[in-house]
């Protein structure tokens, strides 16, 4: 399941994750999101630091959807 979607292109990593004030903060660099290129050309190319922002409830929710489905093999490991 997919929770979010967030810009990147090429060479892209995400370190940092800060939960604060009902909000979640996921810093990571990537190439820039507006040129698509594979990782390895990326690695020869400028990146940015990019944040992301949303909700915890947000991130709530979409985590309980994946564990409601019964299907994903994530929430059969965990029932084991």
């Amino acid at each position: 399941m997919l929770i979010k979607v967030l810009p990147s292109s090429g060479d892209t990593s995400y370190p940092g994750v800060i939960i604060k004030n009902g909000n979640v903060y996921l810093s990571y660099y990537t190439n820039d999101p507006g040129i698509e290129c594979s990782w390895s050309i990326g690695s020869f190319l400028p990146t940015e630091i990019l944040i992301a922002k949303f909700k915890v409830n947000e991130l709530k929710a979409a985590i309980a959807e994946i564990f409601n489905e019964g299907n994903n093999e994530l929430s059969r490991k965990d029932s084991e």
